[in-house]
């Protein structure tokens, strides 16, 4: 279980908001730009929660303890651990996600559900012969393949360009994988503007 404590300056002593999660929290981002009261999390089981402060129940007239949305395996959710996630500021309804899984998402949050689609993949192949199962007819999702064959962090910092509208890489963790590999230079385009 883990729990999102949210507190304000005039009641630092006691939180305004308390959701409760299946997984312990690693990450959460507001939507400080287009919709302040949007609480996106990301769960070390790899799920993805949203939870809007603004909504209030309906039978207690309290804060609304219920996400307004969450990934499921139907809906796209991580393998591992989700290291960060980070709003969009081109859309109000829309953010990023990254996971040890390799796997950088965009999710987008809808009146009904939580709508995940994989942007690329880093390849976490253990050997040469589950490169080899890959199908080649599919069509190429990543910009970027890089194989990580370590388990673990894979050490990376993205954020949104406001210039092209697209998602860089800002950051390489010192001593993780991703520092292994050349082709990830910080501020690389992960995402183009034709995709965000």
């Amino acid at each position: 279980m883990g729990c999102v404590c949210v507190y304000s300056l005039s009641n630092p002593s006691f939180p305004d908001f308390t959701y409760t999660t299946p997984s312990g929290v690693m990450t959460l981002d507001f939507n400080t730009t287009l919709m302040p009261t949007l609480l996106v999390c990301g769960l070390y089981d790899g799920s993805i929660m949203v939870f809007d402060l603004g909504k209030r129940d309906p039978k207690t007239l309290g804060p609304e303890k219920a996400p307004v949305a969450q990934s499921t395996m139907s809906t796209g959710a991580h393998m591992d651990p989700v290291w960060q996630v980070q709003w969009s500021r081109e859309n109000a309804y829309s953010f990023f996600t990254i996971s040890s899984d390799g796997r950088f998402m965009e999710g987008v949050v809808t009146a009904s559900e939580l709508q995940v689609e994989e942007r690329f993949v880093f390849d976490r192949a253990l050997d040469r012969a589950a490169m080899d199962a890959l199908d080649e007819d599919e069509p190429a999702v990543a910009l970027i393949t890089v194989v990580f064959t370590e388990p673990g962090s894979l050490g990376l910092r993205f954020s949104d360009n406001r210039n092209t509208g697209g998602v860089d890489l800002v950051q390489i963790q010192p001593g993780s994988q991703a520092e292994q590999h050349p082709e990830l230079l910080p501020l690389a385009p992960l995402v183009p503007s034709l995709l965000s």
